[in-house]
């Protein structure tokens, strides 16, 4: 169940998704955002490091060493799959 909440002094509001128990899943969600956020920094952290230690060329390099072993091929299932997908997909 989706329900919206005002906050009281203030002009915002909040959709909020109540489980089955009916308490508000909100701080959940927002608990799992701050994680990943805090993912995606430190990867993007881990890999200007590396960047710096290792230097671009090497880097590109070591990617299209190993793409090259990789089949490229259009794959038949993945583009009906994709078709299927963008087709139900609202533009």
């Amino acid at each position: 169940m989706i329900s919206e909440y005002r906050c009281s002094g203030c002009k915002m509001s909040k959709a909020v998704q109540r489980t089955s128990g009916g308490s508000a899943a909100a701080g959940e969600d927002d608990a799992i955002d701050r994680r990943r956020r805090a993912e995606d920094a430190s990867a993007r952290d881990a890999l200007g490091e590396y960047l710096a230690r290792h230097g671009t060329d090497a880097v590109t390099a070591g990617m299209d060493e190993a793409l090259a072993g990789i089949d490229q091929r259009p794959d038949a299932f993945l583009t009906s799959a994709n078709r299927s997908v963008l087709a139900k997909s609202k533009w």
